[in-house]
């Protein structure tokens, strides 16, 4: 189960209630797919207040919004000079949380795997959910526009198609128990005895303190990956 879902849609509520000018409460939004450059955000499921933002804020805008939204995480590595984002990822992280621990049964878009819903299949991937004291209690099936889905499903390729182009541990040269790799949704695992969880920054392995030579290949796998 992973936070992009939840991130975006909150980055895209972020947008939408500045240019708008009211408060980000008010804003109801869904972002789906990967964390990247294909991500659907959905503004015929985006609602201020109830009315539909379509109704509230020009084509262009919308458009120069979704944009922005996609770019959000760029936006903040270039404005923070160093390190990448973690205000929103943490309270997003929190915000999974709350509904997990209190049993909240919130309906919010979760990198999760499926097994045919949407026509993806192995695949983790961020669709809505009901999260509640059992995780993933329910996902949810949108009837998507024959563009929406389109969409999602490209998102789901390049999802795919990025995971396939990270190196295997004979193609890096390692023995399997040493070389790092991925798991589902995107997440990085190194090959330590006590494996060490680290982000898609490329400067996150702890490379002072890791004594294992699959860091230099981590680094290689991670180093393209979007900022959060």
């Amino acid at each position: 189960m992973g936070m992009a879902g939840i991130l975006d849609s909150a980055r895209f509520r972020a947008f939408i209630a500045m240019e708008l000018g009211v408060s980000g409460a008010d804003v109801q939004a869904m972002v789906l797919g990967g964390h990247g450059d294909s991500m659907v955000p959905l503004p015929r499921f985006t609602t201020v207040g109830g009315i539909a933002v379509t109704e509230l804020i020009p084509k262009d805008r919308l458009d120069a919004i979704i944009q922005r939204t996609r770019d959000g995480g760029a936006e903040i590595v270039k404005l923070l000079k160093t390190g990448s984002a973690y205000y929103a990822p943490a309270m997003s992280a929190v915000e999974m949380v709350q509904a997990l621990l209190t049993d909240q049964k919130r309906m919010v878009p979760c990198s999760v795997l499926l097994e045919g819903q949407y026509g993806l299949k192995d695949l983790f991937i961020g669709v809505p959910v009901i999260l509640g004291a059992q995780g993933v209690e329910k996902i949810i099936e949108l009837r998507l526009a024959s563009e929406e889905l389109a969409a999602l499903q490209k998102s789901g390729k390049d999802v795919a198609d990025m995971i396939a182009s990270f190196p295997s541990a004979s193609d890096a040269g390692l023995p399997n128990d040493r070389a790092a790799r991925v798991l589902p949704g995107g997440a990085i695992v190194c090959g330590r005895p006590t494996p060490q969880r680290f982000s898609d920054s490329p400067w996150s392995c702890p490379r002072s303190v890791c004594p294992r030579s699959c860091q230099a290949a981590t680094r290689r796998r991670v180093g393209r990956s979007r900022p959060a």
